[in-house]
Order: C-alpha cells, then sequence, then structure tokens
C-alpha cells in the first residue's frame, strides 16, 4: 500500500482512538454502563486488527528485525490491553450493581 493510504489510515485509527477516550471518560463520570461497553468492544476488536495487522506485517516483511519488533510490539500490547479492558470491565460491573442495588431499595 501507498504511504499516504497508511498515513490515512493511522490518522483515523488515532481520531478514533480519541473519541472512544472521551466516551470512556464520559461513561465513567456520569456512570454510564453502556458507554464503557462501548469502548470494551471498540478495543476488542481494535485488538483483534492489530494482531492481523501483526500476522500481515510478520508475512510480507522478510526483515528478521523487522518481524522481531513487530512481534515484541504485539506481546507486550496485548497484555497491557487486556489488563485495561479488565480494569474498565471490573468499573461497568460496579456501576451495573450499584444501579441494581439503588433500584432495588427504591422499589422497597
Amino acid at each position: 500500500m501507498d504511504g499516504f493510504v497508511w498515513f490515512a489510515v493511522i490518522i483515523s485509527v488515532l481520531v478514533v482512538n480519541f473519541g472512544m477516550g472521551i466516551i470512556l471518560l464520559r461513561g465513567s463520570y456520569n456512570k454510564n454502563p453502556c458507554q464503557l461497553k462501548a469502548w470494551l468492544i471498540y478495543q476488542s476488536t481494535l485488538m483483534i486488527l492489530v494482531v492481523l495487522a501483526c500476522a500481515f506485517i510478520y508475512i510480507n516483511f522478510p526483515s528478521d528485525m523487522k518481524r522481531l519488533k513487530q512481534i515484541l510490539h504485539t506481546l507486550l500490547l496485548i497484555p497491557a490491553t487486556l489488563g485495561f479492558m479488565k480494569i474498565v470491565n471490573d468499573h461497568k460491573e460496579e456501576i451495573e450493581a450499584s444501579t441494581n442495588k439503588h433500584e432495588l431499595l427504591v422499589e422497597a
């Protein structure tokens, strides 16, 4: 692919990442689990795409150093992303539990 196309794809992903970061912050601040779930779905999708891109780069670039760099990058990225996703999911579950508890108290 042309360098300009890669640049456009990277800029697009960065803009969407920025938007999803805002959704994550708003969801946490407003205690809206739906926004947190949207961020979790986005991160899951993005992680799958990163792994596929890593496989594509691994197959198409014969350089051993470039392959090693990509494998190390992916090996560091996946555990960090999974850790962040676990934290957000735990926060989402806390919000849902407190909302359910508040609804039960209002009904009683």
